[in-house]
């Protein structure tokens, strides 16, 4: 095993944002994915969003390495319509004896979507997971609870045949307030305005209590429900001309206008944006008919973030942002649909689980899995912690934090970890977790004029490697979206298992092993990764995959139908 001790494992979990990209860039960097994987002494790789399907790693498994001679490799891509099939996705990847069995279809709905992977070890299952996102305006939310909730039967199913259960994968679940960047918890406004603050509780912060309960907050739900969505003419600084774009108009009771948020390209782009603003609450209903509702979002709530922009454009009163981060930290709530975080919280009282990050650094703050490549959220750290590694609490007994400080916290970075400029000296959590993320100001955002993301040296893509432990390992952005999460263990006995060879069901997650139909004799598999499938398109990895097949379908029929006319001669003499 890779992990440090002979029964040690160390169990990494990554939403890779399209598989062939991220191995594209770890080829580039390291070869294989094997020596990737040794230098994270790496176990056990659970990957969300591998963006692939069956044919692919049946007709081309080196592309993703799926034949690779040190690991069992377990995939359950979606298997929907040929339009959705290059979506979601999951794989396992484990070094070789460490897997019993495998089932890609342990759920009772969304088995077709690629979202879940069962594998069976030693000591425990592990369900690696892709959990639906809300979706816009939360329409997705009664797809996202059933999934939950058969996710939650499965694991319970496990429980009851005498196994422990880890759930590792993207949640799509801000599980805490601290679970995403400050500006953007959400503030319960009646539960805080009848909140008796303490002496913990600022002077400035009691005096926002009190404006918001003497009429304040009246007049900003006032001019919330008169909204509208206007074309307006907007100075481009940068571009010195004109431009038309959408805006956010409010209206106070006296019909006072104001401008709301900033320009938008389009009516749709303002009417999303005020989404956020929206105090009057969303509840979805089933599609199903069945009068089945879950509440998106309770009413009166808001992120402090526009919060203080309500408050600056109808009282013309700017809260400063220590008063704002006060507010964030000591008196919000999970952004999550409230379902959400309810089923999160039922897995760890009542089913007995540990969200093993928050347990082993219940400090940390700022922490985040996750950030918007689009608005360069990653380097200004405005990101949210999505993805998990949670187990069963008789396990925490085997965790091991692996270490004292997590990356990003030191002083003074050693020069492998760091040769560009420092962000900052002070020790604070928020500075370390803005320091890891851009490891230590190496990682540049991409320019807004376009030309993506630039790259980094060597030793910039080195940072990414650390002691194995429980937290979280800084995947430079270059590679996905996503950072990893990772869990460190270490048993009394070995992890390894003994198996002759893998059952029915086992082989069904395993299509890079499965007999090709009579037309694949005609073509030759590839056996080198030269010829992988580069960046995150799907179409691309299908249509190379199929051009290949039928470059090669003319010659292959040429030599087939020369042996067989060959053999007839010979037969004829």
């Amino acid at each position: 095993m890779a992990a440090e001790g002979p029964n040690s494992l160390h169990i990494v979990s990554w939403n890779v944002a399209s598989w062939a990209k991220a191995l594209s860039l770890i080829r580039r960097n390291y070869k294989t994915l094997i020596a990737w994987m040794d230098r994270h002494k790496i176990d056990i790789l659970c990957l969300q969003e591998v963006k692939t399907a069956d044919n692919v790693i049946q007709t081309n498994p080196a592309s993703l390495c799926a034949e690779e001679p040190n690991l069992d490799t377990f995939w359950a891509p979606s298997q929907q319509s040929s339009k959705k099939r290059g979506f979601n996705g999951v794989a396992t990847f484990a070094r070789k004896g460490l897997t019993l069995s495998a089932c890609r279809t342990p759920l009772e709905v969304c088995n077709e979507e690629g979202r879940c992977i069962l594998t069976r070890h030693k000591h425990f299952v592990i369900f690696n997971v892709y959990t639906p996102n809300d979706g816009p305006w939360s329409r997705a939310l009664m797809k996202k609870m059933r999934f939950l909730e058969a996710l939650r039967s499965a694991m319970q199913r496990e429980r009851k045949a005498g196994k422990a259960v880890i759930l590792a994968g993207d949640l799509n679940i801000h599980r805490r307030a601290k679970d995403c960047y400050w500006a953007s918890r959400m503030l319960d406004v009646p539960s805080f305005l009848l909140k008796t603050l303490g002496s913990d509780d600022s002077k400035e912060i009691k005096e926002a209590q009190n404006f918001l309960k003497n009429g304040g907050w009246e007049a900003v739900k006032e001019a919330l429900n008169n909204r509208e969505f206007r074309k307006c003419t907007v100075r481009a600084s940068s571009q010195n001309r004109d431009i038309e774009k959408w805006r956010i108009i409010i209206r106070d009771k006296e019909k006072k206008e104001y401008f709301l948020g900033k320009p938008h390209e389009s009516e749709s782009c303002a009417k999303g944006a005020y989404d956020d603003y929206s105090v009057s609450g969303r509840k979805v209903e089933a599609e199903d008919g069945s009068g089945d509702t879950r509440v998106a979002r309770p009413p009166n709530q808001i992120r402090v973030g526009q919060l203080a922009d309500c408050i600056k454009a109808v009282h013309k009163k700017t809260w400063p942002v220590k008063l704002l981060m006060e507010l964030a930290d000591k008196h919000t709530v999970p952004r999550s649909s409230p379902c959400c975080t309810q089923w999160f919280e039922e897995l760890l009282k009542d089913d007995e689980m540990a969200d093993t990050f928050a347990e082993k650094w219940p400090e940390e703050k700022d922490r985040f899995t996750c950030w918007d490549q689009y608005k360069n959220s990653r380097y200004s750290n405005i990101g949210a912690r999505i993805d998990y590694i949670v187990i069963d609490r008789s396990l925490m007994v085997s965790v091991k934090k692996g270490c004292q400080k997590m990356y990003g916290a030191e002083r003074i970075p050693s020069q492998a970890q760091t040769s560009g400029k420092i962000l900052t000296d002070q020790c604070s959590t928020n500075s370390s977790s803005l320091n890891a993320c851009t490891a230590f100001g190496r990682w540049k955002m991409a320019p807004f004029e376009g030309g993506g993301l630039p790259d980094g040296t060597k030793s910039d893509y080195d940072t990414q490697f650390y002691m194995p432990h429980t937290g979280m390992i800084y995947t430079p952005p270059q590679y996905s979206d996503h950072i990893a999460v990772s869990l460190l263990m270490e048993f009394k006995d070995s992890a390894i298992v003994q198996r002759s060879q893998f059952d029915k069901e086992t082989k069904k997650t395993q299509p890079h092993k499965r007999q090709l139909r009579i037309s694949s004799f005609f073509t030759s598999r590839s056996k080198s990764g030269s010829d992988e499938v580069k960046g995150n398109n799907f179409d691309q990895a299908l249509s190379k995959a199929t051009q290949k097949r039928k470059g090669k379908r003319k010659q292959g029929l040429f030599a087939y139908f020369s042996k067989k006319n060959s053999t007839k001669s010979q037969k004829t003499k």
